[in-house]
């Protein structure tokens, strides 16, 4: 069964608040069973370098099926419209319709908010 709701974080191995982020991210999930039911987790890396991402992911440890690059993309795009992106990187929770539910939510954040 789909989950709910879908956790999107946008980070890169530049950005260390934002790569550290993504770790925590990670770890969260490993270790919250309940939560993984309700709310998928995918992590989006806009390294401009695909090997930079590769290495950073291996040094980091970080889980494959839940890490996306689109480096590549990123920089074919107008850099207008990644703005907003290149200049602070934020965590997204949207639910099933596309809606965004919370900006930046934190990890200890309630499942009751979530319904």
């Amino acid at each position: 069964m789909p989950a709910e709701y879908m956790l999107v974080h946008f980070w890169a191995s530049y950005d260390g608040e934002s790569r550290a982020e993504n770790i925590r991210w990670q770890n969260f999930f490993a270790s919250a069973e309940k939560v993984r039911n309700l709310v998928a987790y995918r992590a989006v890396s806009l390294d401009p370098d695909p090997a930079v991402y590769r290495r950073t992911a291996s040094i980091d440890g970080l889980d494959k099926e839940r890490q996306s690059h689109i480096g590549l993309f990123a920089e074919k795009i107008h850099a207008g419209q990644l703005h907003a992106l290149s200049k602070s990187f934020h965590t997204y929770l949207v639910d099933k319709h596309g809606v965004i539910r919370a900006v930046d939510p934190s990890p200890l954040f309630p499942a009751k908010r979530l319904k």
